[in-house]
């Protein structure tokens, strides 16, 4: 993520907003699965391309913004009066780090061959807690089919990997 200095302004912006109103974790929730939304539909290479005329982009952020809640709707309409579509999915990611700082919580990533249920990410959350030495965890799953089973975990300074394809790699290695 590219974090330039128009791009902090304008997460602190929404969570600015988003403390005055007392909606910090509501809105981060939002705002993750917003991202996911726009990574899973390639709506972040259209936002970005300066070929795609700014009114097709308008439209699709207001669309989003129909859908928002109040404080990601004004936030989402002002990026677009702005015609700051590029550095809308940077602004998100911003907020969402600055939210989970305010919020004590950590972000960690799991990779796994296929989404994992909510029994499963509980059990991840108390396996990164202990294995991390973490307090409060946000846990994000991402699908790679590539590492063929198991799971890696990683956050910022931390990476547990107990994929098929790490261990296949040991293997062969010793070999």
């Amino acid at each position: 993520m590219a974090e330039s200095l128009i791009t902090k302004k304008y997460a602190k912006a929404l969570l600015d907003v988003a403390r005055i109103h007392q909606q910090i974790e509501e809105l981060s929730m939002e705002v993750l699965e917003l991202e996911k939304s726009l990574e899973q539909s390639h709506a972040v290479p259209f936002l970005t391309d300066p070929i795609v005329p700014e009114k097709e982009k308008s439209e699709l952020i207001n669309k989003v913004a129909e859908k928002a809640s109040i404080y990601l709707s004004n936030f989402l309409k002002t990026i677009a009066e702005n015609g700051r579509y590029a550095i809308l999915y940077d602004s998100l990611f911003s907020f969402r780090k600055l939210a989970n700082k305010e919020l004590g919580h950590d972000e960690v990533e799991v990779i796994t061959t296929v989404t994992i249920s909510e029994t499963q990410k509980q059990r991840m959350i108390k396996l990164v807690k202990a294995e991390f030495n973490l307090n409060a965890v946000t846990l994000i799953n991402h699908v790679n089919e590539k590492i063929l089973g198991g799971f890696i975990i990683q956050n910022k300074t931390k990476v547990l990997d107990a994929s098929v394809k790490s261990q296949l790699a040991k293997i062969a290695n010793e070999l």
